[in-house]
C-alpha cells in the first residue's frame, strides 16, 4: 500500500489542482490512500490568511469520495499553521468538521517573516534556526495535532540546516509523550533527514507519516519509495490516519 498524507488541491492559495485530478493520478501509479491536507493558515502575514473554506472542502470530499470510494480510501485532512497560537480556531474545526487527519506545522516565525523571506534577509543561519527550532518546540509542547509536519522545513529555502541537538530532540521527545508522528516530507527541495530520523528513534519514536507536500497531481507520492526503505532500515512504522488514529502501512 501507498499512503501520501499531505496533499494540496485548489482548496489551498497556492495550488490549482483539482481532487479527481490527484485521484486519477493514485489509480493510474498504484497510490492507495490519498489525504488532502489543505492549508489552514494563521498568520497576519499569510498570503493564504481567510482562503481556506472548510465547507466547500467537504462538499468536494463527498463527490470525490462518491466517485472514487470504491477504488481509493480518501480521507479528510488539514495543514494547520502554527497551532501554539491560534488554540480555539483549530478546536472549533475539529469540532465542527469530520477531520480524519491535522498536521501541525510552523511556516511563519522571527518578527511574523515566511521562511523564504528570512533566507533573503541576511539573518545569520545559526540565529534564524535556532528561532525556528524554538517555535517548533512551542508548536509541539501547545499539540493538539496528529503529525509535525516537514520538520526540516527551513531547508527548503536556505538549502542548507543548522542543527540544534536539545532543542530539537525537546521537541522530538514530545510528541513521542503525546503520541504524535512525525512527518517525513519530500516537498520542494527537502531530503531525507536521517540525523533527525536518528534523534527520533533515540527519544523513542516510531511513528511516521509520508507526505509528498504535492501541490500539483504529478508530484503525488514523490518520494515514496526512499521513505519506505528508511522506514524498514530503523525499524519505523508508517501509517495514515482515520478518524483521528493511526493505522499502519504495511511496507514493501
Amino acid at each position: 500500500m501507498i499512503a501520501d498524507t499531505h496533499i494540496h488541491t485548489r482548496f489551498s492559495n497556492d495550488s490549482t489542482a483539482e481532487m479527481d485530478e490527484y485521484c486519477m493520478e493514485a489509480l493510474a501509479s498504484g497510490v492507495n490512500i490519498l489525504c488532502f491536507t489543505d492549508h489552514v493558515d494563521n498568520n497576519i502575514n499569510d498570503s493564504g490568511l481567510h482562503f481556506y473554506r472548510p465547507d466547500d472542502f467537504f462538499e468536494n470530499l463527498e463527490s470525490t469520495k462518491r466517485r472514487y470510494g470504491d477504488k481509493l480510501i480518501i480521507l479528510a485532512g488539514m495543514e494547520f499553521a502554527e497551532a501554539h497560537y491560534n488554540n480555539a480556531r483549530l478546536e472549533n474545526l475539529c469540532r465542527q468538521y469530520p477531520y480524519d487527519f491535522v498536521l501541525g506545522s510552523v511556516h511563519f516565525w522571527a518578527g511574523d517573516l515566511f521562511a523564504s523571506e528570512l533566507a533573503e534577509s541576511g539573518m545569520p543561519l545559526k540565529e534564524c534556526f535556532d528561532l525556528y527550532w524554538t517555535e517548533i518546540v512551542k508548536l509541539t509542547e501547545n499539540g493538539g495535532f496528529d503529525s509535525l509536519a516537514h520538520i526540516n522545513f527551513p531547508q527548503r529555502y536556505f538549502g542548507r540546516i543548522d542543527y540544534n541537538e536539545k532543542l530539537i530532540k525537546r521537541a522530538l521527545t514530545t510528541i513521542v509523550n503525546q503520541n504524535i508522528a512525525l512527518e517525513i516530507n519530500m516537498g520542494g527541495s527537502l531530503v531525507l533527514d536521517k540525523t533527525i530520523l536518528t534523534w527520533y528513534k533515540e527519544c523513542g519514536g516510531d511513528l511516521i507519516t509520508f507526505g509528498s507536500d504535492a501541490h500539483t497531481s504529478q508530484d503525488l507520492a514523490f518520494g515514496w519509495q526512499g521513505v519506505n526503505q528508511i522506514a524498514k532500515q530503523m525499524g519505523f512504522k508508517i501509517v495514515y490516519y482515520k478518524n483521528r488514529k493511526p493505522v499502519n502501512v504495511p511496507l514493501l
